[in-house]
């Protein structure tokens, strides 16, 4: 389902440890299908790494619940790499 309005693109990495990966992992799913998300969130023992797009409010709400879940101490700073789409219209071949 495309999003009403700009399309955001969030590009993000984070070395750092990670516990309960099958929780966190259940949670982000639940959190991206309910929110129309597509993309890939990596989660491993040593940390996390993702490409994801939606509307604004999807892919904000899928950051910080990954701030808040597991990174609020260890990505205080982070950058997240965005990208807008204001008129994206993909085109199968």
């Amino acid at each position: 389902m495309a999003p009403n309005g700009p399309w955001l693109v969030a590009a993000f990495y984070r070395f750092a440890p990670l516990q309960n990966l099958d929780n966190l992992r259940a949670e982000l799913q639940q959190l991206g299908g309910d929110q129309g998300l597509l993309g890939t969130v990596l989660l491993a023992a040593e940390g996390v790494n993702g490409t994801v797009c939606g509307s604004v409010e999807a892919v904000s709400a899928l950051l910080d619940r990954l701030r808040l879940r597991v990174l609020v101490k260890l990505w205080p700073n982070h950058k997240i790499r965005y990208i807008y789409f204001l008129n994206y219209s993909p085109k199968l071949t």
